[in-house]
């Protein structure tokens, strides 16, 4: 009786297919692609970012100064700001007058805030955009919400080569923290007379925006406000409120 026999089969596919090279090599290529892209990402990201973030500084300390002093400083009444108390001719102690500070400080988070907000937005009729600071801005691109635009060739980091390649749009996005106070230096001055410096404080959180990358920036202002003589006998002023800073007012979005 004859044995039959199983025939055992072998697999073989043959060779691979063009197609299949085509897809290989395209996959390969485009992780080759990431990978290179990212190295040089890595490495230009934080070049561009530095420029961008001294134009964003610059931009923001002048819009917050300029909002300050045209609808703050110009308005205030300093000696407002404080309520000296006497005893026979004699000031027993000088402090914050509350309810005149917070007003004073609610109405500047409210007017910087709204600036900021208009910058980001691209509205410029809240921006004094006829001041002389701004004629380095295209103001085209600044109502597209565009503050600036970096030359690619800053990369390399050479002067000569610095304004080619294509530009680099930065935006910028206000993250809505805010804090402000009235910060005060109190000097003695002569013989019986005492010094007042008060300054305001702001504090903003801001957002730096690049096409592929963003970071998140403070920026903080001191402005004077005011200078103020008071007569009175030195040492009653070492304990008073005035010493301190003031409340601090925050404004969030």
């Amino acid at each position: 009786m004859r044995k039959k026999y199983r025939r055992r089969r072998r697999f073989y596919h043959g060779p691979i297919k063009k197609k299949h090279k085509i897809i290989i090599f395209i996959i390969l290529l485009i992780l080759l692609f990431l990978y290179v892209f990212y190295q040089i990402n890595a490495v230009i990201t934080p070049i561009l970012m530095t420029h961008a973030e001294t134009e964003v500084r610059n931009l923001s300390l002048f819009i917050i100064n300029d909002a300050v002093t045209d609808d703050i400083i110009d308005q205030t009444e300093v000696d407002e700001l404080y309520v000296t108390t006497k005893s026979q001719n004699t000031i027993q102690s000088v402090d914050f007058n509350t309810f005149k500070v917070n007003q004073l400080l609610r109405d500047l988070n409210e007017n910087v805030w709204e600036r900021l907000t208009s910058l980001q937005e691209g509205n410029l009729e809240r921006l004094n955009i006829e001041d002389s600071f701004f004629h380095n801005y295209n103001q085209d691109n600044l109502k597209k919400g565009v503050i600036y635009e970096i030359p690619f060739g800053v990369v390399f980091k050479h002067s000569l080569l610095s304004n080619l390649g294509p530009k680099i749009p930065v935006k910028l996005s206000f993250s809505g923290n805010m804090n402000s106070y009235l910060k005060t230096n109190v000097k003695n001055y002569g013989i019986n007379n005492v010094m007042i410096e008060i300054s305001i404080q702001i504090d903003v959180e801001e957002r730096i925006l690049l096409p592929f990358h963003s970071k998140k920036i403070a920026v903080s202002s001191e402005i004077p406000l005011a200078i103020k003589i008071i007569e009175g006998q030195v040492p009653n002023y070492y304990s008073t409120g005035l010493k301190e800073n003031s409340p601090i007012i925050s404004a969030t979005k």
